[in-house]
């Protein structure tokens, strides 16, 4: 089973992947902007912006079915 461990420091991303097997454990470490890795899991960003999104309909569903005034300004 391989395990992927990402920090952030400085607008960097550092993706360390290991990789378990019989001869033991080694680390993979290389060092990402924000914007590559969303280029390279763009599926998982599309993916969760199609739920935000959807949530926050939901709610303003909710809000308008209630009869809750919107307020523009």
């Amino acid at each position: 089973m391989a395990a992927i461990i990402i920090e952030s420091t400085d607008g960097m991303a550092k993706v360390l992947a290991t990789d378990s097997s019989s001869e033991g454990s080694s680390i993979d470490e290389k060092s990402q902007s924000i914007w590559q890795m969303v280029l390279q899991y763009k599926t998982a960003v599309l993916w969760s912006a199609f739920i935000g999104l959807g949530a926050f309909n939901w709610g303003m569903d909710v809000l308008v079915s209630i009869n809750v005034p919107v307020k523009t300004y």
